[in-house]
């Protein structure tokens, strides 16, 4: 089974699963994603976000020219993450990994 949410840009979000996928898109508000065994996709967010995978991939899109917000806490146990900023967003980066790879990438608008 999944669901497709439609929720105002501006939410706050608790969303849990257990062997299927996250993804939101065009939100700013608090959130606490969890997807355990399961895919996680961002995609232009903002506000207090903290997304958590285990043995699933994060995917993030950042839009924009900086963030909007308290900040960005995503985490994945064995899964690849990816991380694609617009060539001219202004933020402070944190970016690592223990048992996965990871990618990072700048677009043009």
């Amino acid at each position: 089974m999944s669901f497709i949410i439609y929720a105002p840009r501006r939410s706050d979000l608790r969303l849990d699963t257990q062997n299927g996928p996250i993804g939101v898109r065009d939100v700013t508000g608090r959130m606490a994603l969890t997807a355990y065994n399961g895919p996680l996709s961002l995609d232009g967010v903002g506000g207090d976000v903290r997304a958590r995978t285990t043995n699933g991939p994060i995917d993030i899109e950042l839009t924009g020219e900086r963030w909007e917000g308290v900040g960005l806490d995503a985490e994945t146990t064995n899964g690849p993450v990816n991380l694609a900023i617009p060539e001219s967003y202004s933020a402070r980066l944190e970016f690592g990994t223990v048992n996965g790879p990871m990618s990072m990438g700048f677009r043009s608008p």
